[in-house]
């Protein structure tokens, strides 16, 4: 276990990933992974290897950035960031509540939503 400013780190690994949890009192590694090569098959994570990085700068949050960016392609990127960051203001604004989402609207994140679920489900 190592220590940073915010307290211990616990650190596992497996299948070429590093795990790092910022609090000590997390779920067991191994229960909570057990079977994730049978799950995610045909993906092999061990045999991944880096390709390349992008990096932009985006002002709203991962997950703003994360749930919008799936509805976008790399040719439209630049009007992806737009939306991403005026989600953000509106999000901030005290406005907004969360819903259920839109299938038709939404159709990334329900799907993977869907999975999810499924997996929770089996």
């Amino acid at each position: 276990m190592l220590a940073n400013a915010a307290g211990p780190l616990v650190l596992c690994s497996g299948k070429g990933l590093v795990f790092v949890a910022l609090e000590d009192d997390v779920p067991d590694f191994e229960r909570v992974y057990a079977g994730i090569t049978e799950r995610i098959a045909p993906v092999e994570l061990g045999v991944m290897q880096f390709v390349r990085r992008d990096s932009w700068d985006v002002e709203c949050n991962w997950k703003v950035y994360v749930d919008n960016d799936r509805e976008f392609t790399n040719n439209i990127q630049e009007e992806g960031v737009d939306i991403c960051e005026r989600v953000q203001v509106g999000l901030a604004s005290g406005q907004y509540r969360a819903g259920r989402l839109c299938p038709k609207c939404e159709a990334g994140v329900w799907h993977f939503h869907q999975r999810l679920r499924a997996v929770y489900d089996a």
